[in-house]
This record gives C-alpha cells, structure tokens and sequence, in this order.
C-alpha cells in the first residue's frame, strides 16, 4: 500500500462533518425533503444543503446533490382525495414516513376484481416516468401500482421480502426500497412510450400477473403515503404536493474566488471523490474543475459516462466526442451498481492526465495545457445542459500536487 506523503488542500468530508464548509456557495432555489437523523422525510428550505440518512440504520450518507424534478401527482398525500375503485380510503391509520399521524389505509372491499385509489384525473408528461409511493402492510404483504386506463402498465411488489417479479410490457424496471419503521418505498419505471395516465396503488393478493383480481374480505389493505410521478427513469427524493404539481430545482454547488485560487495548483494536482450515484444522464460528475464562469465544459476531473455505459476521464479542454476520453476500466462498468459507493481520483500536470476507480489499474493520456480554471463545481456539469449528477458526495479531497500511479490506487480501494 503506498500512501499519499502531502497533506490535501482541500477536504470536505460531508458524511463526518454533515455541513458546508465556509467556502462552499450552495443554491436551490426551492425547498426539498431528506431522510433525517431519526430515518424520517424531513424537509429542507430554500438554498439549504441536505445531508441524507440511511432510514434504517441512520448513517449520513453525505451531501444530497439532486437535479430538477417535478411532481405531477397533484395531492401526494391526501389520499381521501383520490378516486377509490374497490376499497375505502381511512385517514390518519398510523405514523407515516414523516413522522406523523398521517397514513393512510387501502382497504378493499369484498368484490373478486382489483382494489385501488387512482389520481382523479389524467397527468400528462414527456419522456420516459418513475412512479413511486411509500406503502406498508396492512393485512396485505403485496401491492401493486401503475396507471389506470393504459394497458400493461401494472407492476405488483412483495412487500415483505421486498422484491418485484412482475412487471408489465411497457415496464423498464421496478424496486422496493426500506423506508424504516415497516414502510417501504416501492418504484416503477416506465417506457417513454407512456406519456400520460392516471396514477394507481393499491393492495394485491401476491406478487405475480394475477394477483391484482381477488375477492377482497372487507378489512385488509396496506398503508400508504407519498405518492410520486415524475419525468425521469429514476426516482429521486419525495416532492410534497397539495391540489398542484410542484417542481423542486436543482442543487447547485461550487467554490471559486480567492476560496478557490487560496488552494488550487494550476500546473499540477489530484481530486479525489468517495460518492454514491442514484442516476443521470450523459458525463456526470461528483465534481470537477471548471474554467471561467462554470457554464461551459471546459474542464477536468472524474466523469461517469452512463450514455456509453463507461467511466471516463474527459480530456482537458473542450470536449469534442467520447473518444476523447480515457476509458477507465470498461469492464467494471457491468458490476456497478447505482445506490453503491464507489471511490475515484484523478491527477494532472502539464503534460499527462490519469485516472483511477475502485483501485483498477491507472489510466492515462498526454495533454496539453490546460485553461486557466476558476472554480470547483460540485454535482454539475453545465446547468444550461441540465446535466446534474443526482446522489450523495461523501468525501473530496484536493491535492496540490500529483500523484503517484501506486498513491492513486490505494487510496481508491
């Protein structure tokens, strides 16, 4: 093992520290909901940074770094308000993810068909959509979502051993994810090929193609609570709604100015990144370094390519098409995993830009000098291109000086 001799110029460990350094400018221009301390939905206000929590076992994860989403389920929580088909709506049934009193109950009723709530009316969006809503069992250990009025569009959800085996045709994939306390989240992607419907949950005798059409017995359900459509083929964290759609923006983050110049080696230097990818698009970055005013891709650091299906480090400069970027290790990208941890690092001098991830061997290119950079963005890369990463920073580190092939993979393992 051969660690780094220097000292950073830089840290911020957001998982530790669970704040903003002094130096860091953070924005959002809108409020937006965490998992806090105590594994509840919490709420954050206007251009406050949120430090997200495991919900079962309360360790941060670091710093919540999100684009814009919105969400088109009109009352996400009102459930009185939707439609019931099949079942009666009962309120405040027990805690809910929030922490309070506000649960409600899916009951069906005693027919031999399906049981549900469904929105009121049709939402229309474009591109592909994720559905997703916080249920736990209530008599019932299977549930199913979807919309209404489309076909094969339903997908069913064992709540108890947390798993999804059906999935309609215009399906992409389904997920069930702990919520703590009992609840969990369950998730369904579907195909572009939907671009409006009314959102559907209810209760389901099992977790298969039949299981949606049962002889109800008049007191079972599952609980629910925070419902969710949104354009994206991923989730992302809970918008509340109350009789509109809400759009939560994105979070934007950086240091540049003398916070930035006091640190940063023009000629020589090495970033490193401990992070955790929900999803995105093309060329997402935890971090990197940028030129000028931030809006442009002139700059340098660890770039997940999701549109290739590789990890990438882009060439310095302006970046004219993908093989201008080093591939790093192309084979491990068939085993990462969104919602698990992963460590990068990259470093530079006037003349090579390397890289390393997950302590794979390290790659490298010559380069030439590279432009004059002013700021360290954090979870975008060019906001006009909407290109955010969405997940969780836990750890940057900057260093004024190379590194060593051999310090690059220790410290990435």
């Amino acid at each position: 093992m051969t660690y780094p001799t220097i000292m950073p110029a830089l840290t911020l460990d957001f998982q530790n520290s669970q704040q903003l350094d002094p130096r860091v400018k953070f924005s959002r221009s809108s409020s937006a909901t965490y998992i806090n301390s105590a594994g509840q939905v919490a709420s954050a206000a206007d251009h406050e940074a949120r430090f997200d929590h495991d919900p079962v076992t309360g360790e941060n994860l670091g710093l919540l770094m999100e684009e814009s989403r919105t969400n088109y389920a009109e009352n996400s929580e009102d459930f009185s308000l939707w439609t019931a088909q099949n079942s009666t709506v009962l309120t405040a049934q027990g805690t809910a993810p929030n922490g309070t009193n506000t649960a409600f109950k899916i009951q069906e009723n005693t027919s031999n068909i399906s049981h549900s709530i469904r929105e009121p009316t049709n939402s229309t969006w474009s591109g592909a959509a994720t559905i997703s809503c916080y249920v736990k069992p209530a008599g019932r250990n299977f549930a199913y979502m979807g919309f209404t009025g489309v076909s094969q569009t339903s997908v069913t959800f064992d709540l108890v051993n947390k798993v999804s085996s059906y999935k309609g045709n215009n399906v992409t994939s389904a997920s069930v994810k702990e919520a703590g306390n009992g609840w969990v989240r369950i998730i369904a992607v579907f195909s572009s090929s939907i671009t409006s419907g009314r959102a559907t949950v209810g209760p389901a005798e099992s977790d298969s193609s039949g299981g949606l059409n049962y002889v109800g017995d008049g007191s079972s359900g599952i609980l629910a609570w925070g419902a969710q459509l949104e354009t994206g083929a991923f989730p992302t964290s809970y918008i509340p709604t109350t009789g509109s759609t809400v759009t939560r923006s994105a979070d934007i983050c950086k240091i540049d100015g003398y916070n930035f110049s006091s640190w940063y080696n023009q000629s020589k230097g090495t970033i490193t990144y401990k992070y955790t990818a929900i999803g995105g698009g093309q060329f997402l970055s935890p971090a990197s370094i940028r030129a000028s005013n931030g809006q442009d891709v002139q700059s340098w650091g660890y770039y997940m390519y999701t549109g290739g299906s590789q990890y990438r480090v882009p060439n310095a400069g302006q970046r004219k098409s993908p093989t201008e970027n080093i591939h790093l290790a192309d084979s491990i990208f068939t085993s990462t995993v969104m919602g698990q941890s992963y460590k990068a690092a990259v470093t530079h001098d006037n003349s090579t830009l390397s890289g390393c991830l997950q302590g794979y061997s390290v790659q490298s290119r010559s380069i030439t000098s590279l432009p004059t950079m002013t700021e360290l963005g954090i979870g975008y890369i060019k906001k006009n291109w909407n290109n955010y990463f969405t997940g969780h920073v836990t750890r940057l580190s900057y260093y004024n000086q190379r590194l060593t092939d051999a310090e690059l993979q220790t410290i990435t393992q």
